[in-house]
């Protein structure tokens, strides 16, 4: 649990029992929506947290995300067609990048104040 809250920052977690048969049927699903929720609002945003990002700077693209609690010599960060690989100590994420930046090379990342900068060459 400690991994989770530091992995996933100000994100709500929360916390079920374990089911010892599958929930089907509306009358189980209902009473795993009671426990899931409890008095909660399934319907109301449960975090603010904007883990990627994307924006335009200086005629570049940079896509930022959330990866807290890294030492920055052990990020890897390299590309396989529209798949953005990252490896951080021990872990993998992909990332699918959209087709605006499927031919547009890795200008540089930088790993800062808890996020991966990734800056994408300017399209000549």
């Amino acid at each position: 649990m400690k991994q989770l809250h530091q992995s996933f920052l100000n994100t709500r977690i929360i916390s079920i029992r374990h089911y010892e048969n599958e929930p089907i049927g509306a009358a189980r699903l209902e009473e795993m929506g009671k426990d899931i929720y409890e008095e909660l609002d399934p319907a109301a945003v449960l975090s603010n947290v904007n883990t990627v990002t994307f924006k335009k700077q200086d005629g570049r693209v940079v896509l930022s995300i959330v990866l807290p609690n890294l030492d920055k010599t052990d990020i890897d960060v390299g590309r396989k067609d529209n798949d953005l690989l990252i490896n951080a100590e021990g872990y993998s994420r992909v990332f699918s990048l959209p087709d605006t930046l499927a031919k547009v090379e890795i200008d540089q990342a930088e790993y800062k104040n808890n996020r991966l900068n990734i800056c994408f060459a300017a399209k000549g």
